[in-house]
């Protein structure tokens, strides 16, 4: 299982990355969460303690309103009329005058000294044995069963106010009032009274009125004397019934097993003991809430963290494992970045390598490129696109000037000494400097002679072109005192026909009187005679005829009608002319005589009968050119079809042949590499590549097949390596050369 998995892990970027990722993401929630809980348990503990804080602010306001109290009825037992009537008997004249001053001075006493929350009162004179009680005097009997309806025996509360101990107690009346029982006496002579004052429960249940946030809750308040009197009770948790001991024993807050939280608070003075008990749920609401909101927000955490971690794991481990699956391509595919490091570093230095190659041979590419180009020997412009590709010619859709430059107009070519050519290689130079600075990029040179310089220019303006030109001729003559003479072709905006503005160029300079420093092309037109046909046309007419193209042919044709009919006006004797070289190029290309052809017959004759309309003359040429293009190209097709069955049972017989490509086979067919790739694509349909590796392919699977070894294998089929033969299978095939043997 371990293996499985580590395995996985090892041929998955994207997993890798997703545990990696994880991992970071998990030990920042664990900080997190650890420092949550730091804090939570702080945050708790402050909790408990601002509830705790508030229930003992409420104990103590209930002890001192207490004690108010006691002090309250102490004042009164001891007032001066009540300790009049301790040895007065009921047969006194005096004894009801006494009794009535005694009653209003008590509850005058009352009536500014009571709070606003004590019920009612009143006192029992032990001496007397009498209550008290709403501005009358009654028996302990009356009191308690007529008056009251309390049901409760006078003896009960009658032996606590006569107990020797005289200090405050609770008590209940009628089985719920409560009342707070303060006796009191004078010094030596015994006890005069004791008051009673009756507790409000509002006033106890206002006290504690901040738990009524709570939900539910148990508040008990209990006579130390007497554990099993409860003075007030709010239970909430119905505790009352059943209440633990030992939770009476132990002062301050504390957790009991069943998720409740008690504060135990006494009063030594009032002999009280107050119990609040809160179910810890209720306790820490708040702190609960926070709790999940937290909880909630670190699942959030992490599912939103999952996400993007996956997202950003497959997005950088799929090129990950692209690169291994392109670099081994085997079934035990191995993404560790060491190893994919490597082999990029290797592919890296190849690269390179290539690149440096490429670069040494760009010179002679680019010169072949302005050669083939100059000389209109490129066929089609994705040919002419590619081969400046591959010089690293960077070609532009702007418009294009050819400009020659000679240098020493007056001395003869056939007669230049070596201190001429020293000096125009130095002319030159200086020239290409002085054109850089002027702003005019000339896109090549070419030398057509030691002392002609064919410069190329990016124009779009002539005109600014022309002035450059003259400001280069002054500078040479005043600069050096050398003469010079410009001759400029036409712009073209089609780079294919730069070959004309070049040829335009020389004739324009060949013409150029010695007063002249720039000379443009056609504008002495009028002055010549001569026919247009100069030998790169000628080159590009047989070279089209040779190839079968029909277009180009027809673009030839039509250029010589134009300069020779439109811009010339040639007389029948130049017209003659310009047929013979014509007839001369289709008498080699077609390999008979004039005499023997028919065809070339009729054109010579409609030569010879010019009269100024050279339409019949021309329509006959192109049918007889457009008949001679179609047998080339039927020929063509056949001897190609012949050659690629033959390339092909040369590849059958020589795939194991690890220097097999297309140089090998197309130095053994005297062909050229690319026409080769060409032929081959069209006749079979695919590349020469991808079919020479379909073919050791197949060869493998049928040795594979015999029990033949992998390893063994790239050898036998002509690959350099393992990794090269299980790439090419696995790209053919769709599985690598294990599992394809299974």
């Amino acid at each position: 299982m371990f293996e499985t998995i580590t395995k996985h892990v090892r041929e998955n970027s994207v997993v890798r990355f997703l545990l990696s990722h994880l991992i970071i993401l998990l030990a920042a929630l664990l900080i997190c969460a650890v420092g949550f809980r730091s804090a939570f348990v702080i945050v708790r503990s402050d909790v408990l303690d601002s509830t705790m804080f508030a229930m003992t602010q409420a104990v103590s306001s209930v002890n001192n309103g207490l004690t108010e109290l006691r002090t309250l009825g102490m004042q009164t037992a001891r007032s001066d009329s009540l300790y009049r009537l301790e040895n007065l008997s009921h047969s006194d004249d005096a004894y009801y005058p006494r009794i009535i001053r005694a009653i209003d001075e008590y509850y005058q006493r009352l009536s500014y000294y009571a709070p606003n929350w004590m019920g009612n009162t009143f006192i029992y004179l032990n001496g007397l044995d009498r209550v008290i009680y709403n501005h009358s005097i009654y028996t302990p009997s009356l009191f308690s069963s007529q008056l009251q309806q309390w049901g409760d025996d006078p003896a009960i509360w009658q032996e606590r106010c006569t107990d020797e101990n005289q200090s405050p107690y609770f008590c209940t009346m009628g089985g719920q009032d409560l009342y707070y029982g303060i006796p009191s006496s004078r010094l030596m002579s015994g006890k005069i009274a004791t008051v009673f004052f009756r507790i409000e429960p509002d006033w106890l249940e206002d006290k504690f009125s901040f738990l009524t946030e709570y939900d539910g809750y148990s508040l008990f308040v209990l006579d130390d004397d007497n554990a099993e009197t409860c003075l007030y009770t709010h239970d909430d948790l119905g505790l009352a019934e059943n209440l633990p001991g030992e939770w009476l024993t132990k002062q301050g807050t504390w957790s009991s097993g069943s998720n409740l939280v008690l504060h135990l608070a006494g009063s030594d003075a009032l002999g009280l003991s107050y119990l609040l008990v809160l179910p810890e749920q209720q306790a820490m609401r708040q702190l609960n809430t926070l709790r999940n909101q937290m909880l909630f927000l670190i699942f959030a955490a992490v599912v939103l963290g999952t996400a993007v971690s996956l997202y950003f794991s497959v997005r950088r481990g799929r090129p990950v494992n692209e690169i291994a699956r392109a670099l081994q391509a085997d079934g035990a595919v191995n993404t560790d970045l060491n190893l994919i490091s490597s082999a990029v570093s290797q592919l890296v230095q190849d690269n390179t390598h290539l690149l440096q190659e490429q670069a040494a041979d760009r010179p002679a590419l680019q010169t072949a490129f302005y050669h083939n180009l100059l000389k209109s020997n490129f066929v089609s412009r994705p040919e002419m696109e590619y081969m400046a590709q591959r010089a690293g010619i960077e070609l532009t859709d702007k418009t294009y000037c050819a400009a020659v430059l000679r240098l020493f107009p007056g001395i003869d070519i056939d007669a230049i000494d070596g201190q001429t050519v020293e000096d125009a290689k130095v002319l030159q130079q200086a020239i290409s400097a002085y054109v850089d600075e002027l702003c005019v990029r000339p896109v090549h040179n070419y030398k057509r002679n030691t002392l002609e310089t064919l410069y190329m220019f990016e124009i779009q303006d002539q005109e600014k072109l022309l002035g450059v030109l003259h400001r280069v001729a002054a500078w040479l003559h005043e600069q050096y005192h050398v003469e010079a003479h410009w001759g400029v072709g036409t712009p073209c905006d089609d780079l294919m026909q730069f070959w004309k503005s070049a040829e335009e160029a020389a004739a324009a300079q060949h013409d150029a009187d010695g007063g002249t420093a720039v000379q443009v092309y056609g504008s002495q037109l009028g002055a010549r005679d001569g026919y247009y046909f100069p030998y790169v046309v000628e080159e590009r007419l047989t070279q089209s005829l040779r190839a079968g193209d029909a277009k180009a042919v027809e673009d030839v044709l039509s250029l010589l009608q134009t300069e020779n009919f439109v811009r010339r006006s040639l007389n029948r004797s130049r017209m003659r002319q310009l047929n013979r070289r014509i007839v001369e190029i289709l008498s080699a290309q077609t390999g008979v005589i004039v005499e023997e052809n028919a065809d070339l017959m009729a054109l010579n004759e409609l030569a010879f009968d010019y009269k100024g309309d050279c339409e019949p003359y021309f329509e006959r040429l192109n049918t007889l050119c457009q008949a001679l293009c179609s047998e080339v190209t039927r020929q063509k097709n056949a001897r190609r079809s012949e050659n690629v069955k033959a390339i092909e049972e040369y590849i059958r017989k020589n795939y194991h042949n690890p220097n097999l490509g297309l140089a090998m086979v197309s130095a053994e067919f005297n062909l050229s590499e690319g026409y080769l790739s060409a032929i081959f694509k069209k006749e079979t349909g695919t590349n020469f590549a991808e079919y020479l590796e379909q073919l050791r392919v197949k060869a493998a699977c049928v040795l594979l097949q015999d029990g033949c070894k992998v390893s063994d294998l790239p050898e036998r089929l002509g690959y350099n390596s393992i990794q090269s033969f299980r790439r090419a299978f696995k790209r053919v095939m769709g599985v690598s050369p294990s599992e394809y043997r299974g």
